[in-house]
């Protein structure tokens, strides 16, 4: 599924495909609420242009075990927030990337995550830019007999003078 947002979007939306490419045009600010149950293996793609903002709040519903990749790619003077809620039974593993390509890009990860069973997390903020900023908060319930890891980075590459992660 190929979903362009338009200004001022607030979409809430089921997914019931395995590969969602989402594309926010320049200068466009957008919202989304997606849930997936269906999909065992979701791939996400998000692309923030010059100056666009998205808000992307994804929630697993699915009793089942899932694995879910994002990949994001913001470019200059963009913004991106993913908020992820696991509050289901089923196992997790969950992957995101997101790229800060050009100056002044910037990214929040947020997730909240009640465990019951198996939830893994890698997040990782790449700054490939100068001056562009990452922050990542992650909250969590562990039930007795669950597990859940959490490898989350903020990786400032070489020549990204004045970025910031968080």
């Amino acid at each position: 599924m190929k979903l362009q947002v338009q200004n001022n979007d607030f979409l809430r939306l089921q997914i019931e495909d395995e590969l969602v490419e989402i594309e926010v045009p320049s200068n466009t600010h957008a919202s989304l609420y997606l849930t997936y149950d269906k999909v065992k293996n979701l791939s996400l793609m998000i692309t923030v242009a010059q100056y666009a903002s998205l808000k992307v709040l994804l929630e697993n519903t699915s009793e089942d075990d899932v694995y879910c990749n994002i990949k994001g790619m913001v470019f200059e003077g963009g913004n991106l927030n993913v908020g992820l809620l696991e509050f289901e039974k089923g196992n997790s593993n969950i992957h995101c990337q997101i790229q800060l390509k050009e100056p002044y890009a910037k990214a929040d990860v947020m997730s909240a995550t009640l465990a019951h069973s198996q939830k893994e997390y890698i997040v990782d903020i790449i700054h490939e830019s100068r001056d562009s900023e990452g922050i990542m908060n992650h909250y969590a319930i562990i039930q007795d007999d669950a597990n859940y890891t959490m490898k989350a980075s903020g990786i400032i590459q070489k020549g990204a003078s004045g970025s910031a992660s968080h």
